[in-house]
């Protein structure tokens, strides 16, 4: 069974690897992003990193997008962490910014805060999702009915990638039969124009590739980094 997510709202951002204090946003929904996404409507926090780190390696996904995601604006934000929070902190070390560890002794700025500037798509339509996306859930993650629930009734208020980014509508659109890329490639909806899927996946009969496009979207919950890559591929809609 693949669940049917519709993502839109007017800004959105799918956060890969970080540069220094640089925050990118991908075109498309990350498997990070959506891991935080399932795990925040089940409830889950930053101290249920097993759970979290099981919830992602049993996803799978492809993501259909409108056309006009691929020339969106996209915007720059100036913002701030507190590395200091009960959550971030451990008595002698911890993950800076940079993706490295740093030694909590010897002052108190290596716990204070740290600027980070945070990149944003934003909608330039007014009807219609930016994205669909068809996730099949397997492995350890929570049984794919309790994470259609969690989506339909979610412990906390839900985002798009950012606690700023307040999807416009219901995240929970339909459940169907068939694998994630059968389903987003085969979904009806005509403003719909472009597929990505993993390649290792087989492309769908009524769709080219003609893009490749490397990501690190793999999270490691524990350090709060990214790690590992795999090649997406972009589909356009055969005519």
């Amino acid at each position: 069974m693949t669940l049917v997510l519709e993502l839109d709202a007017p800004m959105m951002a799918f956060g890969g690897v970080a540069v220094d204090a640089d925050r990118r946003t991908e075109p498309f929904p990350t498997l990070s992003m959506l891991t935080g996404l399932i795990a925040n409507a089940l409830g889950y926090d930053h101290r249920d990193i097993a759970s979290t780190q099981a919830l992602q390696e049993g996803l799978r996904y492809a993501v259909r997008s409108r056309s006009e995601v691929r020339g969106a604006r996209r915007m720059t934000d100036y913002d701030t962490t507190d590395l200091g929070q009960p959550f971030m902190r451990s008595e002698d070390v911890a993950w800076t910014t940079r993706h490295a560890i740093e030694e909590r002794r010897g002052g108190t700025a290596r716990h204070g805060t740290h600027i980070r500037s945070r990149e944003y798509l934003l909608k330039s339509w007014t009807t219609g999702p930016a994205f669909v996306v068809a996730l099949e859930v397997a492995g350890e993650a929570p049984a794919e009915d309790r994470v259609w629930e969690a989506l339909l009734r979610p412990e906390r208020p839900l985002f798009l990638g950012r606690k700023s980014c307040l999807p416009a509508g219901p995240i929970a659109k339909s459940r169907t039969r068939g694998t994630c890329v059968e389903t987003a490639g085969d979904w009806d909806e005509t403003t719909l124009d472009w597929l990505w899927h993993d390649e290792v996946d087989a492309t769908p009969a009524s769709w080219k590739p003609v893009q490749k496009l490397l990501v690190r979207d793999q999270r490691d919950w524990a350090n709060q980094i990214h790690v590992g890559e795999r090649r997406m591929i972009g589909c356009a809609r055969l005519k």
